[in-house]
């Protein structure tokens, strides 16, 4: 049987909350968790129900204890800095940072799970970016200018 890591967090399904779904438990414990992600996290033995390994379609009663025993960085409220990624940086000043982003490279990601997207590089290169944007998924991130052949992404700011 495979190892588990001790928990990290866990929920207790409060009174009302009678024959709740574990994946709608789990989106509404971490509700910048895509329903795909949850899935995914279920699937893999990560949510624990009473000390027992959760089951897709499973159902919560009053007063049982969820709790996440998978991989710490899946429960991250934000991207997490990508220090490892290179992106050509075409212009900067004080309000503006123009990036040459390269094909294939995801713009953001949806759970700390993603560590490969432009969020990680920027949160990288300007950690007060961090907070900066249209979510927190997105540190920074403004428009994306489309030129033939290329596609660049501007930030939103310096902060």
């Amino acid at each position: 049987m495979k190892e588990h890591p001790a928990p990290v967090n866990s929920w207790i399904v409060p009174p009302g909350e009678e024959a709740i779904r574990l994946d709608a438990f789990v989106r509404r414990c971490l509700p910048y968790l895509s329903q795909r992600e949850a899935h995914r996290a279920i699937a893999e033995g990560a949510f624990w129900i009473n000390g027992r390994p959760g089951k897709k379609g499973q159902r919560l009663f009053a007063g049982d204890v969820l709790s996440y025993r998978g991989e710490p960085h899946l429960l991250a409220a934000a991207p997490v800095p990508g220090s490892d990624l290179r992106v050509p940086v075409l212009y900067e000043d004080e309000c503006v940072l123009v990036l040459d982003k390269p094909a294939g490279l995801a713009t953001h990601g949806f759970s700390g799970r993603e560590r490969r997207s432009l969020a990680n590089f920027l949160l990288a290169i300007r950690p007060s970016l961090a907070g900066v944007g249209a979510s927190r998924w997105e540190p920074g991130l403004g428009r994306r200018i489309r030129i033939p052949s290329k596609s660049y992404a501007r930030s939103s700011g310096r902060a």
